[in-house]
């Protein structure tokens, strides 16, 4: 069940007995899982135990309101620092791959006319 978006404000709205952090992550607050963020408790039924605090919960195309049984995979504190490092510098690079080439179509536009 994933969270929908605001029409007016256009931010992410949770369902009933959840929130939504600063961060973006999904934070169920009712019930006997109260204060337990949702990637955390599926990481964890995925496992069949309970996480160790050194485990984090990785997702693995990058958005964290995306609960898909393949999306989330647990590893190890410092593997989960380093796939997320790469995953940032990947998309950061690519960011930029796509800017440049999206300043020079408009300066390659503007010179046409």
């Amino acid at each position: 069940m994933k969270p929908k978006r605001d029409r007016k404000t256009g931010r992410w709205k949770a369902v009933k007995g959840s929130t939504i952090t600063a961060k973006g992550y999904m934070r169920i607050t009712a019930g006997p899982y109260r204060n337990v963020y949702l990637h955390r408790l599926l990481g964890a039924f995925k496992m069949g135990r309970p996480l160790t605090k050194d485990e984090d919960v990785h997702h693995e195309n990058g958005d964290k309101l995306d609960f898909g049984f393949d999306n989330i995979k647990v590893m190890g504190h410092r593997e989960h620092g380093c796939v997320s490092a790469k995953q940032h510098h990947y998309v950061k690079e690519h960011d930029i791959h796509m800017k440049n080439e999206w300043d020079q179509f408009f300066d390659g536009e503007a010179e046409i006319k």
